[in-house]
């Protein structure tokens, strides 16, 4: 081995060579990369100087921190030049991967391409032994051709002389920049310098601008103004901020700057306050936060203030309202007029002189007690005031609190008349109902009725003016609402003449003057028979012709029902057109019963004014009632079932349930059409009667009107007597007028007779009565009073005796018409008594007769012509009931029954059943003896509807007592502040009287009583109303009782005249309710059923049959006797 090693010495010493050469590049390209290292240090360390020292120009750093940043600096630079050198030794002795000769090798490599890598593989080849797989001589050779490129290889090859060229660049302009700021800012650079050589010491920045505050005085009175002025001198700022601070807060106020001055006025200065300005810094880059003026302070001085204000008003004592306290939040001071204001309080301080300021009146001084006040003054009008206060350094409140006054006045009073509340006719008692509503502040002092009467165009103007002074249930209250009846009987009104009526009531306003209002002017007038007649001629013809209209739309109905059954019958199934054509004649049907709504309230009307007026008889009014009853039992529930079970079946489109609804509809609107005829016949009938009437009561009031006006011209007191007389002789005219048309009517009715009223009207034409009153008329014009007296006598006299041969027309044809009436019912029940007897004939012999017999042919032919003497007696009560109203649908529900038990005797006998058949025959004559019963009731109930009900009396005797008590009512409440005990037991044996008055009212009326209300209850109050006065104790609850009491009697008296009056007088007499309910429509008690019969039998005996008629009556009653005993 140490052969070997000595033989490659010389060999080893050649590559040292080579790997100094090497080192040596090594060596250049740490000095290269260690310049260029030490150059960028040296830049940016340089650069972070001259920023510091460009920052610490403007913005001059803290002691702290400049000497941290001193400190660092420092630092930064050791470490930077410990950085460079130890960098270049590691460099220079190759200790670092990049200086190593294979990665210099490679280095050299990649700059030189010729080069490529044969130095590195010298350099690997002499670290490498010989003996390894290469011959010695090849090893060498290898070695020494790196060595030879090496020795080629410049020695500046790996110095980085571009990189540091081009950083040399760089700082050159870096440096030229700092040097180029520095000479710009030569000034603030050296100071900043400065500041930063001396880390420990602060240096003051130099603000931009000085502020200044200030203000003229210091002193200021409490609510005056003042302006605060100042400076900005320096830079120029926009706007500053003025700060004033009091105890209580602090408030910011921007204020802008014109020309390095600015100023802030401050108004109504309240309290002492510390003012300064301020400026805040909008540059975050200079080292200042604000900058303040020095603080300025103002000091207020107080002014006298009115202190613990309370305001009390009392209002005047009429209004009776309390007094208002107030002690805070005083705006405005308000009241009626006439009310007291005063004021209390406390002042702020002591005060030489204190006045209550108004805008419109004089000064009102204030009473002062130290720092206490006083004032008052009474409101008149709208104003303002306010405190007016000197202390004794003459300093005044400055703008005090200014109180507006509103003043609240009395308002007239508002009155209204509830009821009537418009015009009204009167009627013949001459009583006119009112009710009054009254309203006000505070109450009333005066109550009156005023009116003046109008005569008709042809008497003479009456310009007189009356009143009546009201008595007022309470005075004292803010609202009243009572009645007053007011009785004009005592003012000589005669038809035509109006009376036109107000009130007018006075409020109670004792500072003014009582206020007064008046109520719209409403006229209450009487009118003349003729009006009244020709109003009920109106009504007559509009109800007779919507009657018409009705019949015949229920025509049309029917036509266009039965074309839809016929069709039905055809096919089932309803189409769509056809069922729209049946909810068609639905809808006619529902809007022909508003129509008849409409009829029935204009027959109310009618009836309730000819009743008023006293224009018909009791028995006229009584029809005109089951008229309008009739006209409501139109529709009935048959018809309304019928309706609603087709509409149902259309619903559910059910062809068989409408096939049999349809039926039912159809059969329900033959039925309707028939009561619609038979309404109008009816109505047609009455019309006659009411015509009759009317013809007996205009002849009766005109020989009333003509003895009048004779007495007046023998008493010398007329001084319009040839208008009156005029006047006579046209409504003559127009009574022989309806004489003629009275006549007509009669002509058409087949049943009535005209000769009585053709007589009348040849006595009139041979009277002269026409003749007579021209002349009187004629005379008294001309003042020929003495010669008029004549021919006014001779027409007086006729026309009485026109009067009483019209009452005695009157009465022949009302026995006329209940004769044949009579005679049509009396033919009736005996038709029907043949029939059950009849009946019965065949009944027996049928249940005794075999179902195979030959006889049972026979017995359906006789079964047949009981069933036309069945249809014939349904058309002869069918006739009757277009004259009477006694027959009722309860005579229709008995007719239809035997008609179907006698098609079911025929049915069954046709099909061999006699068994069946003698059963349906026995409920026939069962039915037939119900119709025989209900043909007897209406008999008897038409003989008793003659008689006088006395109704008329009794309305009378309740209309006197209702004045009565209203004047009863009065007298308490006059009692009520004096208190006297025997006027007090006075009023309470009044109050009983008119107790037992009542209660004999009610005895006599019976059960038509409660056509007049609940009169029970009404005595019950009269008599708890009594007890009290009897206490001595009046009081407003008794009076308001007597007032309910009042209302009671009057509510009575209006229910008499108002829908179906007669219904409510129960003047119906069982018609519609068979007498009988017990079983086979006998009673249930048989004593009581004998006698009913008896009752009967004597009734049905009086009327006007032969002895074979009277027989047949017996022996239907002896039967009925039998069933009883049975």
């Amino acid at each position: 081995m140490t052969s070997g090693q000595n033989q490659n010495q010389p060999f080893n010493r050649e590559i040292d060579q080579d790997l100094f050469r090497l080192a040596v590049h090594a060596k250049s390209n740490a000095r290269g990369k260690g310049a260029l290292f030490g150059l960028i240090a040296f830049g940016m360390i340089s650069t972070l100087v001259g920023l510091f020292v460009w920052l610490e120009s403007f913005r001059y750093f803290t002691p702290d921190f400049k000497s941290l940043l001193v400190t660092w600096m420092g630092i930064i630079s050791i470490f930077a030049v410990l950085g460079i050198l130890g960098i270049y030794w590691s460099l220079k002795r190759q200790q670092i991967q990049s200086t190593r000769p294979e990665q210099l090798a490679k280095i050299i490599g990649e700059k030189l391409p010729d080069v490529g890598d044969r130095i590195l593989n010298a350099v690997q080849l002499s670290h490498m032994n010989s003996t390894v797989g290469i011959s010695h001589g090849l090893h060498e050779a290898a070695i020494q051709a790196g060595a030879r490129v090496i020795e080629r290889i410049p020695n500046n090859l790996l110095f980085p002389e571009e990189q540091i060229k081009f950083y040399l660049k760089r700082a050159a302009i870096g440096l030229g920049v700092l040097a180029l700021l520095y000479i710009v800012n030569f000034r603030d650079t050296n100071a900043a310098i400065l500041r930063l050589s001396q880390p420990e010491v602060q240096f003051e920045y130099p603000l931009p601008l000085s502020l200044q505050l200030h203000v003229n005085e210091t002193q200021v009175l409490a609510g005056d103004s003042l302006i605060l002025e100042g400076s900005a001198k320096g830079r120029t700022v926009q706007r500053v901020e003025v700060i004033i601070q009091t105890r209580k807060d602090t408030n910011v106020y921007p204020v802008t700057v014109n020309d390095q001055n600015f100023s802030m006025a401050l108004n109504h200065v309240m309290n002492s306050f510390t003012a300064l300005v301020r400026v805040t810094n909008a540059r975050p880059w200079e080292p200042w936060k604000k900058i303040e003026s020095e603080p300025l302070v103002v000091q207020v001085i107080n002014r006298p203030l009115v202190q613990n204000l309370t305001v009390r008003i009392r209002p005047p004592a009429y209004t009776r309202l309390p007094v208002e306290i107030f002690t805070r939040n005083i705006m405005d001071i308000s009241g009626f007029k006439g009310s007291r204001v005063s004021f209390e309080g406390l002042t702020s301080k002591e005060i030489e002189s204190a006045t209550l300021l108004f805008e419109k009146s004089r000064p009102v001084s204030i009473q002062m007690d130290g720092p206490r006040f006083k004032a008052s003054f009474k409101l008149d009008a709208a104003d303002k005031t306010w405190f007016n206060l000197i202390d004794f350094e003459g300093v005044s409140n400055r703008d005090p609190l200014i109180y507006p006054i509103f003043v609240a006045y009395d308002v007239a009073p508002i009155i209204r008349v509830m009821v009537p509340g418009q015009d009204v006719i009167l009627g013949e008692n001459m009583l006119l109902p009112i009710r009054l509503k009254l309203d006000d502040d505070f109450g009333f002092s005066k109550l009156e009725l005023n009116y003046r009467i109008q005569h008709p165009d042809y008497l003479m103007e009456d310009t007189s003016l009356y009143a009546i002074n009201v008595d007022l249930p309470r005075s004292d209250q803010a609202s009243l609402e009572f009645n007053y009846n007011w009785d004009l009987n005592h003012l000589s009104i005669m038809p035509e003449d109006a009376i036109q009526y107000w009130f007018t009531v006075w409020d109670n306003n004792a500072v003014d003057g009582p206020r007064l209002a008046s109520t719209e002017k409403w006229m209450a007038r009487l009118p003349s028979m003729d009006e009244m007649f020709e109003e009920i001629a109106r009504g007559n013809e509009q109800v007779k012709e919507e009657q018409e209209d009705v019949l015949q739309v229920v025509k049309e109905i029917r036509e266009k029902v039965d074309e839809l059954a016929l069709e039905v019958q055809k096919d089932p199934n309803l189409s769509w057109e056809q069922q729209q054509q049946a909810t068609e004649a639905i809808d006619q049907v529902n809007k022909l019963k508003e129509q008849l709504e409409n009829i029935s309230e204009q027959l109310d009307q009618m009836m309730s004014s000819a009743d008023e007026q006293n224009l018909f008889s009791e028995e006229t009014l009584d029809k005109y009632a089951e008229l309008q009853k009739l006209m409501e039992q139109l529709i009935t529930p048959e018809l309304q079932e019928a309706m609603q079970r087709l509409q149902e079946a259309m619903d559910q489109d059910n062809p068989r349930e409408m096939e049999a609804a349809l039926e039912d509809f159809q059969a329900a609107m033959e039925n309707f059409q028939k009561s619609v005829e038979r309404t109008l016949e009816i109505f047609k009938q009455v019309e006659i009667e009411q015509k009759i009437d009317e013809l007996a009561t205009r002849l009766n009031d005109l020989a009333e009107r003509q003895e009048s006006l004779n007495s007046e011209i023998d008493s010398g007191e007329t001084t319009d007597a040839a208008q009156q007389e005029e006047k006579i002789a046209s409504d003559f005219d127009k009574t022989k007028e309806l004489a003629e048309t009275l006549e007509n009517l009669l002509d058409q009715s087949e049943n009535l007779s005209s000769e009585a009223v053709q007589d009348l009207q040849e006595q009139m034409n041979q009277e002269q009565i026409s003749e007579n009153l021209e002349q009187a008329a004629s005379l008294m014009e001309q003042g020929e009073m003495s010669k008029a007296a004549s021919p006014s006598k001779k027409a007086q006299k006729s026309l009485q005796k026109m009067a009483d041969q019209s009452n005695q027309m009157k009465s022949n044809l009302q026995q006329q018409m209940m004769d044949e009436v009579m005679s049509e019912f009396r033919s009736a029940l005996l038709k029907t008594l043949r029939l059950s007897q009849a009946q019965e004939d065949l009944e027996q012999p049928t249940s005794r007769t075999s179902g195979q017999s030959s006889l049972l042919r026979d017995y359906a032919d006789s079964q047949m012509g009981l069933m036309h003497g069945l249809q014939q007696l349904a058309s002869d009560v069918k006739e009757l009931g277009n004259k009477t109203f006694a027959v009722s649908p309860a005579m229709g529900r008995s007719l239809g029954s035997v008609q179907a038990q006698m098609q079911a005797a025929i049915d069954e006998l046709e099909a061999r059943n006699p068994r069946k058949s003698s059963q349906a025959q026995a409920a026939a004559r069962e039915s037939l003896n119900r119709m025989a019963r209900q043909l007897a009731n209406s008999m008897e109930a038409l003989q008793q509807s003659g008689e006088s009900s006395g109704f008329s009396e009794f309305m009378q005797q309740l209309q006197d007592m209702a004045g009565q008590q209203q004047g009863l009512n009065g007298q308490t409440m006059m009692q009520m502040g004096m208190g006297n005990p025997s006027m007090m037991q006075q009023l309470a044996k009044q109050q009983m009287q008119l107790r037992e008055a009542l209660s004999q009212i009610e005895n006599g009326m019976g059960s038509d009583s409660r056509m007049l209300g609940d009169l029970g209850k009404i005595g019950e109050e009269m008599e708890a109303v009594a007890k009290e006065l009897s206490r001595k104790r009046p009081s407003q609850k008794v009076h308001e009782q007597q007032e309910q009491i009042l209302n009671r009697l009057l509510d009575a008296q209006r229910s008499a005249t108002k829908k179906d009056f007669s219904k409510k007088r129960k003047s119906e007499t069982g018609i519609d309710n068979p007498r009988y309910t017990g079983s086979g429509g006998l009673p249930q008690d048989l004593g009581e059923a004998r006698n009913q019969l008896y009752e009967e039998l004597i009734f049905s005996l009086k009327q006007s049959y032969s002895r074979e008629e009277q027989a047949l009556i017996r022996e239907y009653f002896n039967r009925l006797e039998a069933e009883i005993n049975e």
